[in-house]
């Protein structure tokens, strides 16, 4: 199965012209900016964990990348509040949500100009002789202008479908119904918070929040345009919440300009997060990643102040991972005492490894 998804890799490769063929006599001697590849093998599961398929990636090792310093690398990703705020927006719409994930998100980003030379080793599976070489015309994984260009063109097309991106997140957008207007809803500036003696229905306090944060960052607020539909975009995974228009007028076009891996309703898996609606209400939680954690395993005569042999260290940095991933979305209480287990890092003893298996038993 890992056989057969390295050639599909390397045809989905093909299909998105993301290089060119060169012949080795016509580069020069010594190759100026050559970069190798390697295969990146992973099992994918579905949100029970139940096997899915085997996944292959041909990376290329980008740190030889000798342009990678000329090259903007940053690129805006999904915060926690976006997603939460997605999903308040559903439950006060009662809209349907769903999650779709694009395929080879990394291979369709922006093309290389005349100025970025690159030259790629292209996997055994390829079965090419030995004088043919290949010329990046795009980023691929691995390059660490690849996360930048995809973003690039996936904002750009979402923009074009008529979405713009909100005060709350860079990556989270909205679609206005720009044939009618939102009745009895007016923006946070001309209606404020009353004072604290004063009482105001919680629902308008949320509503007014709502208004708020859905105003475009550039230009006037919403102006009374009723918002109806948002999407949360993550690299190349889309939470995606809105009206039947907005589902027919915005997600068809997404579904048409790019491949779709996989998509789910009303029970997805979005960040590491697992979003799925019981009635009205939408509950999120990490239940899967919590149940994968374990304790690190050790030899109970070592003594506290002994430090952790470099097996023992590897472990105790997988678990910290595990961790921040937990902390940083769900489970807010462990957040102090994974502080300070992350400080102890770089050279952690034997009390550090029994502190973050206190952790992973609370």
């Amino acid at each position: 199965m890992f056989q057969k998804a390295k050639i599909e890799e390397y045809e989905s490769w093909i299909k998105n012209n993301v290089f060119k063929f060169l012949r080795r006599k016509d580069l020069p001697a010594k190759l100026e900016n050559f970069v190798t590849g390697r295969w990146v093998l992973v099992v994918k599961r579905d949100k029970t964990g139940a096997f899915v398929k085997c996944k292959a990636r041909w990376v290329l090792r980008g740190f030889l990348d000798k342009q990678r310093y000329q090259q903007q690398t940053d690129s805006p990703t999904a915060t926690r509040p976006g997603i939460r705020f997605a999903c308040q927006f559903s439950v006060n719409n009662n809209y349907e949500f769903g999650h779709i994930d694009l395929r080879t998100a990394f291979l369709q980003g922006e093309e290389y100009d005349w100025s970025r030379d690159v030259v790629c080793q292209l996997p055994p599976e390829a079965g090419l002789p030995a004088h043919i070489g290949a010329r990046l015309r795009k980023p691929a994984y691995g390059m660490n202008d690849a996360p930048r260009r995809w973003w690039n063109r996936i904002d750009a097309s979402v923009r074009q479908y008529g979405m713009v991106s909100t005060r709350a997140d860079r990556c989270l957008y909205v679609y206005y119904d720009n044939d009618s207007k939102s009745e009895g809803k007016q923006s946070s500036k001309s209606n404020p918070p009353k004072r604290q003696n004063e009482t105001q229905d919680y629902s308008e306090l949320i509503e007014n929040f709502m208004n708020t944060m859905l105003d475009p960052v550039n230009g006037s607020p919403a102006k009374g345009r009723k918002a109806i539909g948002l999407m949360v975009l993550h690299v190349d995974d889309l939470f995606i919440t809105g009206s039947k228009k907005f589902w027919d007028e915005v997600v068809t076009k997404l579904k048409k300009d790019y491949q779709v891996g996989s998509e789910d309703k009303g029970d997805v898996v979005f960040t590491g997060q697992r979003i799925r609606k019981q009635g009205i209400p939408i509950v999120l939680d990490q239940d899967k990643a919590i149940e994968e954690l374990s304790e690190i395993q050790f030899d109970k005569t070592l003594t506290d102040t002994m430090t952790c042999p470099p097996s023992l260290h590897t472990e105790y940095r997988s678990v910290l991972g595990a961790l921040n991933w937990l902390q940083s979305r769900t489970q807010y209480a462990a957040a102090y005492k994974f502080g300070r287990a992350a400080s102890a890092a770089a050279a952690p003893t034997i009390a550090d490894v029994k502190a973050l298996n206190t952790i992973v038993r609370a």
